[in-house]
């Protein structure tokens, strides 16, 4: 007997007919519900884990495009952006872009909101930063990611990333500091993300 025979045969016999099909229904529908709230969970603690970033004064999330040229003086270029960085921003971005700025070692790019102003992500690619200096600036207590998919991956993400060759590049994920070191091959820097969250 088929199961959609059982359902058309339960459902037919009145209120015990009702409450055998709820019963047999909600046993299918129980894990459903809990996989989608566990799901939803895990991407809630990723961001309540997510510490605040902090970089040379500024603070992701409460300093704003006015507090940027005060610490680091007028951007090389400023306007939008291409692609959003924070995929959860619905007011859109702006960012300023130095290709020097005081007191950072290389090319940076401050990422902040179209409306509010508010800085959600900077962006540093540090000219020469090995293994060593990274840990000497950040720790040990990091988890290691594929660059790729970032540091809070949805589960379509690391599926792609799964039948993906190009794992080289990985991240250093310090999800107490808010921060994401993309490293090389050889372990240096290539590219440090300071973010408000995770996505």
């Amino acid at each position: 007997m088929t199961t959609r025979s059982v359902l058309f045969r339960l459902g037919g016999r009145g209120i015990a007919g009702l409450l055998a099909l709820l019963a047999f229904a909600g046993s299918g529908l129980i894990p459903l519900s809990a996989s989608a709230r566990q799901q939803r969970l895990k991407a809630a603690d990723a961001n309540q884990q997510w510490g605040r970033s902090q970089f040379h004064g500024l603070v992701l999330g409460k300093s704003t495009s006015g507090d940027v040229i005060r610490a680091f003086g007028k951007p090389s270029w400023k306007g939008g952006v291409g692609e959003l960085e924070l995929r959860s921003d619905k007011e859109g971005e702006m960012q300023y872009e130095y290709s020097t700025a005081p007191g950072v070692d290389g090319y940076m790019r401050v990422i902040f909101g179209k409306r509010s102003g508010v800085v959600t992500v900077i962006l540093q690619y540090p000219k020469h930063m090995t293994h060593a200096d990274i840990i000497a600036n950040f720790g040990s207590d990091f988890e290691k990611g594929i660059a790729e998919i970032g540091p809070c991956p949805t589960a379509q993400e690391r599926r792609t990333a799964k039948q993906s060759h190009d794992t080289r590049n990985t991240f250093l994920i310090y999800r107490k500091l808010g921060v994401c070191v993309e490293v090389n091959e050889d372990g240096s820097a290539f590219l440090i993300e300071y973010m408000v969250r995770c996505r």
